[in-house]
């Protein structure tokens, strides 16, 4: 499921871990699981 983007005047933290990463390929539709990014803390 996609909601696109949040209008940054409705962001009011900060992101502090990656939970999900998705990376979406423009051949055959196929999209992988970014494994090495998931639950990553955020610089």
């Amino acid at each position: 499921r996609m909601w696109g983007f949040v209008p940054e005047t409705h962001i009011v933290g900060r992101a502090s871990f990656v939970w999900f990463s998705k990376q979406n390929a423009a051949q055959h539709g196929e999209s992988k699981i970014r494994w090495d990014r998931m639950f990553k803390s955020v610089k």
